[in-house]
Order: structure tokens, then C-alpha cells, then sequence
């Protein structure tokens, strides 16, 4: 008899386990791309029979806070809809800063480790683990222990500044070339300012390390 009533009860009220069942599936549907997914639900409503999770209502994320669209019915059958707030911890493979690294600095992948990290609080993109890192300096200081961010790093430049290019100047069917010098860093398609050896300043775009197109 006491099974019975036991098996009845279980019916009657929403077990915990069922429901971190259900939010742990609906967790992954909502957040694709994590290798693994922690959660923990800052308070739940009191006094409730079940909740029951609202999948074609908007799930919202921001930051490590995530709030899930429930329908709960509580004991006495009143039934309302709301949000579960939930406090998530989202693990990704990236890359860590393994020291220091100033700013400028040409970057290798020796400067980072690669480490299973909880991301849900970091702003800016993650740099993916697929992109090459000699492709790129440091665009500012990146302390110890720092994520790879976007944010972080700018492709090196095809030209620096004090560089001597070859200009290329075309007016419909004239064209003409003469060598500049770079007053500023660039990558291929950017737009900087070259200066002749006679001091005239012209807006030059990049072509390639050797190149550039005046764009004036």
C-alpha cells in the first residue's frame, strides 16, 4: 500500500530529477556548439505541482544567466507562465594565454594552451581553435589566463609603417607607378596614408606586402 501511495505521489508532484531531466535536454537543444553544459536554478516557485517547459516560447541568455519559459501549475491547480532563472556555466575547448603577452606582439601558438573553459560570462568572440594564430599579433595587453578574443588580436599588417611600397596611380588610360613610403600599418584592403619621397601625401590601398593602388 505504502508503494502505491508512493508511485501515486510522484505523479501528483514534479520530482526535482525529472525536471533537471527535462531542463538539462532542453539546455542543449537551446545552446548548441558546448561541450558541456552546468546549470543550477536560482529559486524555484513555491508550492508547485508541476512545471512544465514552454519549448515554442523565447529562451533568453545573458551572460551566465539564462531564463527559461515554464507553465507552472501549483497545488491548488492555479496555473501561470513565467521564466525559470537559471544560473548556466558553458564549457568550450579555446585558447588560454599561458603568460603575459604585450601589446603588438606577433603571436604563436606556444603563447596559448588549450583548455575546456567555462565561457558563459566572456565578452567579445571566441577566437576558434581552427584559425591560425601566427596569422596574428596581440592588439592590446592579454594578461595570464586570458580567453582568446576577438577582440584581442588584429591580423599582422601585409605593410607596416616606414615601409617602401610601389604606388600605382591610373586616370582612364594612363598609368602610371612610383615607390611610397607607409605611414601607417595595414592589411590587404585597408586604406592608408603613403608619402612620396618628396613629401606629397596620397590615400593608397593595400594590395599586397609590395602594392598599393592610390585612391585618390
Amino acid at each position: 500500500m505504502l508503494l502505491l501511495l508512493l508511485h501515486i505521489f510522484s505523479f501528483i508532484f514534479q520530482a526535482p530529477d525529472k525536471l533537471n531531466e527535462n531542463l538539462d535536454r532542453y539546455l542543449v537543444k537551446e545552446l548548441p556548439g558546448y561541450e558541456k553544459i552546468e546549470f543550477k536554478v536560482e529559486k524555484m516557485p513555491a508550492d508547485f505541482k508541476k512545471i512544465d517547459i514552454q519549448e515554442d516560447s523565447r529562451f533568453n541568455l545573458n551572460g551566465s544567466t539564462a531564463y527559461v519559459p515554464v507553465k507552472v501549475t501549483y497545488k491548488d491547480n492555479h496555473v501561470t507562465q513565467t521564466f525559470l532563472t537559471l544560473n548556466v556555466k558553458l564549457y568550450k575547448s579555446v585558447f588560454v594565454a599561458k603568460d603575459r603577452i604585450d601589446r603588438k606582439k606577433f603571436l604563436g601558438e606556444s603563447d596559448f594552451d588549450i583548455r575546456l573553459v567555462d565561457v558563459a560570462g566572456i565578452r567579445g568572440k571566441l577566437v576558434s581553435l581552427d584559425e591560425k594564430i601566427n596569422n596574428f599579433r596581440s592588439k592590446t595587453f592579454i594578461r595570464k589566463d586570458d580567453v582568446l578574443t576577438d577582440d584581442l588580436i588584429e591580423r599582422i599588417p601585409a605593410i607596416l609603417a616606414g615601409d617602401r611600397v610601389k604606388a600605382y596611380f591610373v586616370n582612364g588610360n594612363v598609368s602610371i607607378d612610383f615607390f611610397v613610403n607607409a605611414r601607417q600599418d595595414g592589411v590587404e584592403g585597408d586604406v592608408i596614408r603613403v608619402v612620396t619621397p618628396d613629401n606629397r601625401q596620397f590615400k593608397a590601398k593595400i594590395i599586397d606586402s609590395k602594392n598599393v593602388i592610390i585612391n585618390e
